[in-house]
């Protein structure tokens, strides 16, 4: 294989596993995940630089957003795209995004790679 070849390949494949800085609008949230956890209440996941929505500013603790138990189907994709090694995601919240226990509800998980 000629060399320029093999350069210009192996800079896409550096350039394709570059992640861009989360980015967040008041409602939504888009970045890498890159902490993930779980309490009584559901899964807790955590996005770079503990980056949240607008919506979620000032109550989040460090970042931490959660996706509740009865949300078993948004569960599941999460967890299956977690586990498959894709980190990158947006997530959505509403109005009432704070619960009892101070975390961002997440009702909608998107996986973007």
């Amino acid at each position: 294989m000629p060399t320029l070849l093999k350069t210009l390949l192996s800079t896409l494949l550096i350039l394709a596993n570059l992640t861009l800085p989360a980015s967040a609008t008041e409602s939504s949230l888009n970045g890498e995940v890159v902490n993930v956890t779980s309490i009584e209440t559901g899964v807790l996941i955590q996005f770079e630089n503990g980056a949240v929505p607008g919506l979620c500013e000032g109550f989040s603790s460090y970042g931490w957003m959660i996706i509740e138990e009865e949300n078993t189907a948004m569960i599941s994709v999460f967890l299956s795209h977690y586990l498959a090694g894709r980190f990158n995601a947006a997530v959505y919240v509403n109005p009432n995004a704070l619960t009892a226990s101070g975390y961002c509800r997440i009702v909608q998980y998107d996986p973007q790679d």
